[in-house]
């Protein structure tokens, strides 16, 4: 009797390790970019994750920031390669190349369409759900990394910030 007892205590105790384990697609879907700028959605093709900008705070170029630009859809303006200077940030793709090697997501790349630049890129999953992406030049230990949360979670999140009277649902 004490024998199955412990295996099944056993079994319970290794079960939520299972559960627990990364998966690949697990950062598919939309996160919301640090400073809550942007919407980016991270898609699968093949067996490489890429992502696009899908909603920006701020879509139209404000009146005076950006000589010529007032309230026109934003542009990949700080692009090094003229001939992609007109395309809209809104529907680009800014992250490609990424494989899941079992702890995080590699050798991709991410573009940042603020400077122009594209980086080598990691991400990781941490345990709060949040994905931590860390762009750099040459080695990683020299980047910068940002903190991405997760849509569904950002939404609950701020709509909890609103209260019970906010109509916003």
């Amino acid at each position: 009797m004490n024998k199955i007892f412990i295996i099944v205590l056993s079994s319970l105790l290794f079960f939520p390790c299972i559960s627990a384990a990364l998966e690949g697609d697990d950062i598919l879907g939309s996160w919301i970019t640090e400073g809550a700028d942007s919407r980016v959605e991270i898609q699968k093709k093949g067996n490489h994750y890429s992502a696009k900008i899908v909603s920006l705070k701020d879509p139209l170029y404000k009146p005076g920031e950006v000589k010529g630009m007032d309230n026109k859809k934003r542009m990949d303006l700080e692009n090094p390669d003229k001939s992609l200077k007109n395309r809209p940030i809104l529907g680009m793709e800014i992250m490609s190349g990424f494989k899941f090697d079992g702890k995080k997501w590699t050798n991709g790349k991410i573009y940042d369409p603020e400077n122009g630049k594209t980086y080598k890129c990691n991400m990781t999953l941490a345990d709060d759900g949040k994905l931590h992406v860390r762009g750099y030049i040459g080695v990683s230990w020299a980047g910068r990394t940002t903190v991405w949360e997760k849509f569904e979670s950002y939404s609950e999140r701020m709509l909890n910030f609103l209260g019970p009277g906010c109509s916003c649902k």
